[in-house]
């Protein structure tokens, strides 16, 4: 067994680097295939800019995807259309994600990466947001990923620190 400072070094976790701990949310889209647990409360479509453009505001809920806690998370996102031949230029969705918690704590976070739905819901399976401002108990944040099960609307936050 490997040692420094006559201590065990700790054997492997599922969190790739154990020495940085994590923090889980959660939240989902609907409650079933009808009923929206979010609200689309801003959403531009105009010849201008013939892709999607908006705010859209929910609860997080429990690790079971079950009971609403009042954690807040609120996404400003806008898409651009892939560019013509022979630009090739593919379609990308620019977010920035806000997430308010009841204990105060706050993270802002944003990415560009390409995706090519076409309403608010991203279609690929894992976003890595660039931390821009954290406080309270998610002051120091440094990772802030979105696993996305696009299946059933469930969505897992991971910020590492």
């Amino acid at each position: 067994m490997l040692r420094v400072n006559n201590q065990p070094l700790p054997v492997a976790s599922p969190n790739p680097n154990p020495f940085i701990p994590e923090q889980v949310f959660y939240y989902r889209l609907r409650l079933d295939q009808a009923v929206p647990t979010s609200s689309c409360f801003v959403q531009v479509v105009s010849p201008f800019f013939p892709t999607y453009a908006g705010v859209t505001v929910g609860n997080m809920t429990d690790a079971g995807w079950q009971d609403f806690n009042n954690n807040t998370i609120m996404f400003f996102g806008y898409r651009t259309p892939a560019g013509p031949p022979p630009l090739n230029i593919p379609p990308y969705y620019c977010e920035q994600v806000q997430l308010w918690l009841q204990d105060g704590g706050y993270i802002a976070a944003q990415a560009i990466y390409i995706d090519s739905g076409s309403g608010f819901i991203t279609e690929t399976n894992q976003v890595d947001y660039t931390v821009m401002a954290s406080s309270g108990s998610l002051a120091g944040a440094r990772i802030f990923s979105i696993r996305f099960d696009n299946t059933n609307g469930y969505r897992t936050i991971v910020i590492s620190f």
